[in-house]
């Protein structure tokens, strides 16, 4: 119920922010601007009614990786297959490329290999899940179990009597 309310509590903070700000700055803009503002805070709403909070610096960083590297990978793969060495023999007929056979047909590389993640792409990911997995069993634990300092006298003390 705790969790419950302090998210529900820190959207409504976000959407009070995002109008106060809208509101004030309202009436000194051009109609594009009001426009692009309308724009931004209409897909803000709906980011956060949906669930899908802003993004931080450091998913920012793990989608710009990975995009450059899907695009790099695209771009290989479509100069693979647009490298006539790589095409089947039918393909190569049809433009009028002569047919390979023997070792040069059977140990050439008929496929373009699968995409996998780089190495600092998948430490990225791996530092992120880390991150969000201690920070998810510390809130589990600091739910349910109170800390108490024995040096300050914190400490409950039980006797037994006899």
């Amino acid at each position: 119920m705790k969790t419950t309310f302090h998210s529900v509590a820190k959207v409504g903070e976000k959407l009070k922010n995002i109008f106060l700000e809208a509101a004030m700055n309202y009436d000194k803009m051009s109609d594009l601007e009001k426009s692009e503002a309308n724009d931004n805070i209409r897909k803000q709403f709906d980011n956060i009614i949906h669930g899908n909070p802003p993004k931080t610096e450091r998913e920012k960083e793990i989608d710009k990786l990975a995009k450059e590297e899907l695009e790099e990978y695209r771009r290989k793969k479509k100069a693979f297959y647009a490298n006539p060495i790589h095409w089947d023999n039918n393909k190569r007929r049809r433009h009028g490329f002569p047919v390979l056979r023997g070792r040069v047909n059977k140990h050439r590389l008929k496929e373009y290999p699968g995409f996998h993640p780089s190495v600092r792409f998948f430490c990225m990911m791996e530092d992120l899940f880390d991150e969000i997995l201690i920070t998810t069993m510390e809130d589990c634990f600091n739910s349910f179990v109170e800390v108490k300092d024995l040096a300050v006298g914190d400490a409950n003390v039980f006797r037994v009597s006899e």
